[in-house]
């Protein structure tokens, strides 16, 4: 498995990087891309868990991109909860209208999104 380019900071980035995961998504035939706090990365799988892709995420811009994923969603991120929060986001890409469910989870190292494609 080889990785994409690292996803970089700079500040008016960050919609655009959370484009390219939707679109990666979409792309690799993912079914899921999992956001990891400690390693500072995304890891595209399919349904059956195989690995299609992945990208290394600066330490600056991960918060942010974390925190874009979340609010598109709708999670409440002023709930502390011990159990992951759940949202949904709707997007439309390529003529295409695709549902996603979103799952962000505390973990000791950071916070833990997972972003599944259900349509």
């Amino acid at each position: 498995m080889t990785f994409d380019e690292d996803i970089n900071f700079d500040g008016e980035s960050i919609i655009r990087d959370v484009n390219e995961i939707f679109f990666d998504i979409s792309t690799k035939n993912a079914q899921t891309a999992t956001l990891y706090p400690r390693e500072k990365r995304v890891l595209y799988t399919t349904a059956e868990g195989r690995i299609v892709g992945g990208r290394m995420i600066s330490a600056d811009s991960y918060a942010l991109i974390v925190t874009r994923i979340e609010i598109m969603s709708g999670v409440d991120m002023g709930r502390i909860s011990s159990g992951p929060q759940e949202g949904k986001i709707y997007l439309r890409l390529s003529d295409q209208h695709n549902e996603y469910n979103v799952s962000s989870k505390i973990t000791s190292e950071g916070k833990q999104v997972t972003v599944t494609r259900t349509s």
